[in-house]
């Protein structure tokens, strides 16, 4: 009996371990989704340079073309 009361013990233990490492996973997750998120959101400061150096750079393939 004392056995089972020990096993039993100790499995209440595991799982609330298990229980709190996946709380804390899961709150990871949460933060890097909204990281991810913000992160797309955001556009670069060289994009608007690099769109216009793409539009210019085709302009003068069609000339060259």
């Amino acid at each position: 009996m004392q056995e089972m009361t020990k096993y039993v013990s100790n499995m209440e233990r595991e799982q609330k371990s298990l229980e709190e490492k996946l709380k804390k996973k899961s709150a990871e997750l949460d933060r890097a989704e909204k990281r991810y998120k913000t992160l797309i959101t955001v556009k670069p400061a060289f994009m608007e340079e690099y769109e216009r150096l793409e539009q210019e750079l085709e302009g003068m393939y069609q000339i060259y073309v």
